[in-house]
């Protein structure tokens, strides 16, 4: 807010000259100058508060697309593919990140008419050298185990920030801390028919409350 200034005037009685009753010729009267300056009232202070919500954003990046097998009946051990995850937030509570399918289907399924077997994800979490045959599966960080991938609407938690899990190291940046790697396993036997088979996993994370 501007204050306006009134203009400063200045009064001024001119000079004077003459001659009084004849005895005081040349006498030189002034009049004193007065300068009046304009007073600045200052207005009454206003306030106001200003609150500001940020909102809590969450993004979630795949190093890759797609996570190609080539499985082999004749192997013993579970085949393993690991793509990786950069988590990023501003959340003050951190995240949870869950894995499900994209649907109801669980299992690796064939598009070809002509295979009707399936390789199912594992019912139960089980340990690297236990996998069993004609299975599929997540590998948990925290568990150091094999776990099953639920259906849609069954998710599962794989990350909690909040907590400490194994893959975490004293001085890792925030950065480092939010990647990892998504390992997924697989074995069959000979009793799975040869041919390309699929499943769409999906990684949901969410803001703790």
């Amino acid at each position: 807010m501007k204050l306006k200034k009134r203009d400063d005037r200045l009064t001024r009685l001119g000079l004077a000259t003459g001659t009084v009753a004849g005895i005081l010729s040349g006498c030189m009267f002034i009049t004193p100058v007065a300068h009046v300056q304009a007073t600045q009232t200052p207005s009454n202070p206003q306030t106001t508060q200003l609150n500001v919500d940020l909102v809590p954003v969450l993004s979630v990046s795949l190093d890759d697309e797609e996570m190609n097998f080539d499985l082999d009946p004749s192997a013993s051990a579970v085949s393993e593919e690991s793509t990786g995850v950069l988590l990023s937030t501003n959340a003050d509570k951190g995240y949870t990140l869950y894995i499900t399918t994209n649907s109801d289907e669980t299992a690796l399924t064939s598009s070809a008419e002509t295979i009707t077997t399936q390789i199912p994800t594992l019912t139960e979490a089980v340990e690297k050298d236990d996998f069993p045959a004609n299975n599929w599966g997540y590998y948990n960080m925290v568990s150091s185990e094999y776990a099953p991938v639920p259906a849609s609407g069954a998710r599962t938690a794989i990350v909690n920030q909040t907590d400490e899990p194994a893959w975490y190291e004293e001085g890792t940046s925030a950065a480092e801390a939010a990647k990892f790697d998504l390992t997924i396993g697989a074995r069959v036997n000979h009793n799975v028919t040869a041919g390309e088979y699929s499943n769409t996993v999906v990684l949901t994370a969410v803001a703790n409350e």
